[in-house]
């Protein structure tokens, strides 16, 4: 007979910065290419930041995107309510809850390190 195990009882919870912490401070430092710095040649930075902490990490708001003629287009769109808001860094991670908050924690310090103009 075969070991029988019960059933894992560990939810998953899904986790998403919105403390104010992911604003990028455009205001402040209007010149800087944040959008670059957080993405990275070809997103590589980001794909780098994802595999890092296991979080999803995606550029959102105002200015978000490459295109200004579709961003435009899409403003007001379902799904695209983000291009009314500020320029922002929008985490997600999908884990137990005390794996989820650590990796959290550890992509807000990143992307918080990547916020500071040099």
């Amino acid at each position: 007979m075969g070991l029988c195990l019960p059933t894992s009882q560990k939810q998953t919870h899904v986790l998403t910065s919105e403390d104010g912490c992911s604003h990028i401070p455009l205001l402040a430092h209007a010149a800087y290419n944040f959008v670059g710095r957080i993405l990275g040649p070809r997103g590589l930075t980001a794909k780098q930041l994802e595999a890092e902490t296991g979080c999803k990490i995606m550029v959102r708001g105002k200015s978000s995107m490459r295109d200004k003629k579709k961003e435009e287009q899409n403003r007001g769109k379902p799904n695209w309510e983000h291009l009314n808001e500020d320029l922002h860094v929008l985490i997600t991670v999908e884990d137990t809850q005390n794996r989820a908050e650590t990796k959290m924690r550890r992509a807000v310090e990143e992307v918080k390190k990547l916020l500071v103009p040099a």
